[in-house]
């Protein structure tokens, strides 16, 4: 299995500041006078005993904590990283910048790159706080006590702020994840993650960079088109059972026929338990298997219109 972090050309991946040293690290300084920026990344198994946890994952913490300042900027911070995804003979690219170094290394390609600061840092310091927390795969979190405090299998992602405004505004931050997964064979899988944060001038400069804006864009039409396609499904199954409910138990083969003719159903199988079964327990079958939607296929949504069809046209 292969698992990696993809690192684009144009821009550095933003990450990772780790909320579990946080708060440890800023009972150590006065948050009004400084910036806390840590960063934290296991990648494959890891144990801590500070806070107790266990895990098999890309696991990520990352936070900020520091002054806002009245001009309502903050101090850059941006870190990257990225793997070429190998479980043995790993390599991994590391890199961690604050100030004016994070605001030049998350330029936008063949952006000018400013050469002092411009931001002011004036005024009275107020602290912020800006962190997340990303998990996928496998993790136990204990309690003090050693009893398991939370379990996840799966994605996992908090996301928190706080933020003082100013009569100015509210400084910049920004967070991203997205991943894709391939699992075609054992020895032909992928895990490929994206990752950014950014805070101030810093974040400005991601938000302005093409490929991130783009990234954001094609999340939300994917986001509206699941819900979309939910949506039609949900009622396309509701109307399908309804125009079924009205046929008598002779008519139900030609209903499994149209199921295995289009190929609704992921388990082609279902079609011949479908015809085996008696008439109530087929009809209970057919109402589980059409209650499965599929939101992210919108082929799935033309077939279960084709399907709907079909039984309200015999139904009438």
């Amino acid at each position: 299995m292969t698992v990696s972090v993809r690192h684009r050309p144009s821009f550095r991946v933003v990450c990772v500041v780790s909320l579990l040293s946080l708060a440890w690290l800023a009972g150590c300084a006065t948050p009004r006078d400084t910036v806390v920026f840590v960063t934290k990344t296991s990648l494959g198994l890891d144990v801590d005993s500070n806070p107790p946890s266990a895990s098999f994952a890309y696991d990520r913490v990352e936070g900020y904590v520091g002054p806002r300042f009245n001009s309502a900027t903050a101090a850059p911070v941006a870190g990257s990283i990225a793997t070429n995804g190998k479980l043995i003979g790993r390599s991994i690219r590391q890199t961690y910048a604050t100030g004016h170094a994070a605001k030049l290394i998350t330029l936008p390609a063949g952006a000018t790159a400013p050469t002092a600061p411009i931001e002011s840092y004036s005024g009275e310091h107020k602290v912020m706080f800006f962190g997340t927390s990303t998990v996928l795969g496998l993790k136990f979190a204990f309690s003090p006590s050693s009893a398991i405090d939370s379990f996840t299998l799966g994605y996992k992602r908090k996301e928190a702020s706080f933020i003082p405004i100013t009569a100015s505004g509210v400084p910049s931050v920004l967070a991203s994840v997205s991943t894709e997964a391939k699992a075609e064979s054992l020895s032909n899988s992928d895990l490929q993650v994206e990752q950014f944060f950014a805070t101030g001038v810093a974040a400005d400069a991601l938000a302005a960079d093409p490929a991130i804006v783009q990234n954001f864009k094609r999340q939300s039409g994917d986001l509206v088109r699941y819900k979309a396609n939910k949506e039609e499904q949900a009622t396309l199954a509701l109307e399908s059972l309804t125009c079924v409910a009205k046929l008598a138990d002779a008519d139900l083969p030609d209903v499994w026929k149209n199921i295995g003719e289009l190929r609704l159903l992921d388990d082609s199988a279902i079609v011949g338990r479908l015809n085996a079964a008696a008439p109530k327990d087929a009809r209970a079958l057919y109402t589980r298997e059409l209650g499965l939607l599929a939101p992210d296929s919108p082929v799935r949504t033309g077939l279960m219109t084709a399907h709907r069809n079909h039984v309200c046209k015999v139904a009438s």
